[in-house]
């Protein structure tokens, strides 16, 4: 035969639940119930403590406004007493024939106003500035005269060596100094050989008075435009202890006439030549 549960009995009206289920069933209620409180002070808590976070930042916020206005107070303050204007000097008025009286010591004489270590210490950075920049203005002025007169100097060297016809050319010669190796050279696509390089002429201007010449100097090309009348030309060479001075004295419309002038001696031919050998005077007789 069947058999009813444990957990159940008969009664009148059918089957009744046992006193364990009532049990089971009311500490589950106490549970849910206690679940629902702490959840219940959790949020309590949040709450509380985000009240706590929002009172410290509006407290931080007021504290930021308030050192802006005191900042802006201060700003002001200080462009107002940099823009005021200077006092007016007082014109000391002329001695009077009355004596003047000398003013009672006061009992309590006012204190002097102290200086703001700040502007002196901008003072000394701005006289130190002012001493820096007027030595350097020295030094510049006088390496400019230095070099204006070095220049002016080569000038006036150079312009005494250059030779403007084939007589000049001739004394320059005379010298012994250089060689001078003389030309006319047409307007063309080839090279002509002149001493110990080779020109070609490219253009001419005959109313400006300037040319464009093409060098070849051992190997290498040159080129050199726009060059004046009169204006020589100088050509480093590594045996050549003087560079080499290409003139040009003469400008037609389809050549050009000059010269070119090179040291007489090589620096291999300078460091084998041995000097002469000084000639002693005879002793004076008695």
């Amino acid at each position: 035969m069947y058999e009813p549960e444990a957990n159940y009995r008969h009664g009148e009206n059918g089957p009744v639940l046992s006193r364990k289920m009532l049990v089971a069933a009311a500490l589950g209620s106490l549970a849910v119930i206690a679940l629902a409180a702490s959840a219940l002070g959790l949020s309590l808590r949040q709450r509380s403590e985000l009240r706590e976070v929002v009172k410290g930042h509006e407290q931080v916020a007021a504290a930021l406004e308030r050192i802006r206005v005191q900042l802006d107070t201060v700003s002001n303050q200080l462009a107002a007493a940099q823009s005021a204007p200077e006092p007016a000097r007082r014109i000391p008025a002329r001695p009077s024939s009355a004596p003047a009286r000398r003013p009672s010591p006061s009992p309590h004489p006012k204190p002097a106003p102290s200086e703001d270590p700040r502007w002196r210490n901008l003072e000394t950075r701005l006289s130190e500035q002012q001493k820096e920049i007027a030595g350097t203005r020295e030094a510049v002025t006088k390496t400019r005269q230095e070099l204006e007169a070095s220049l002016a100097s080569a000038r006036d060297e150079l312009s005494g060596r250059i030779a403007k016809t084939h007589e000049e050319v001739e004394a320059l010669r005379k010298l012994g100094e250089r060689n001078y190796y003389e030309f006319t050279v047409p307007k063309s696509k080839q090279f002509h050989r002149v001493g110990p390089l080779s020109l070609a002429l490219r253009k001419t201007n005959v109313k400006r008075q300037t040319y464009e010449v093409e060098l070849i100097v051992d190997d290498y090309k040159l080129k050199k435009k726009d060059v004046n009348l009169y204006e020589p030309v100088l050509i480093h060479l590594a045996d050549r202890p003087q560079p080499l001075e290409l003139v040009v004295n003469r400008i037609g419309k389809n050549e050009a006439q000059g010269y070119l002038s090179e040291p007489r001696f090589k620096t291999s031919e300078l460091a084998t030549r041995t000097p002469l050998n000084p000639v002693t005077p005879p002793p004076p007789s008695p």
